[in-house]
């Protein structure tokens, strides 16, 4: 077993459920993804929530954007981040994910806490009367950002739960993508 392998099993488990919580603690960037909120969307939803969480711990600054992030499966399929006018056209549980992420942030929050960390939401989905959707988000050190992405799977999450993925976040202007293995939450889900 790697140290980043060992470092990823002791966070999910102080975080809290380790079927839902993934980490990858490598160099300079921490990321971490809950699929709690996934766990709970009906298997007929196209569009299915991760909440993420990305900590900047290098002197180099990153900047994220909705563009950035992408879904990938083992047989070659990678899905984007979905666009925030589906988003707000399509998915009516923003509120049930927050709900269902607060436990992990708290834990996140208490494991990093501000300060000496500074945190920023994502804010690419925000509620459609909410803040203004960012274009993008720059992380600097001891800076991180959370929040939801949402993915659309074709067929809705029963064609994929169970399945292994990875989170691919590739920052602007960044050649090499850095790569979060998570696993879809699986059948007995919802």
């Amino acid at each position: 077993m790697t140290a980043t392998a060992l470092v990823a099993i002791v966070l999910a488990a102080s975080i809290g459920d380790d079927s839902t919580t993934f980490f990858s603690e490598g160099g300079d960037v921490l990321l971490g993804a809950d699929t709690r909120a996934a766990a709970n969307t009906p298997a007929d939803a196209e569009l299915v929530p991760l909440l993420v969480v990305v900590l900047q711990r290098g002197k180099g600054s990153l900047t994220l954007t909705r563009e950035s992030f992408e879904l990938f499966f083992p047989d070659g399929t990678r899905l984007p981040a979905a666009g925030t006018e589906e988003f707000w056209r399509e998915h009516r549980r923003a509120r049930a994910d927050r709900r269902l992420g607060s436990r992990f942030l708290e834990a996140v929050f208490g494991r990093w806490p501000s300060p000496p960390w500074r945190w920023a939401s994502l804010d690419f989905f925000p509620q459609r009367n909410g803040p203004t959707p960012r274009d993008g988000l720059d992380l600097r050190l001891s800076e991180g950002a959370f929040g939801y992405l949402y993915f659309r799977i074709p067929g809705g999450l029963r064609t994929r739960r169970g399945a292994s993925a990875q989170l691919l976040v590739r920052p602007r202007g960044s050649p090499a993508a850095m790569v979060l293995d998570l696993r879809l939450p699986g059948p007995e889900a919802r």
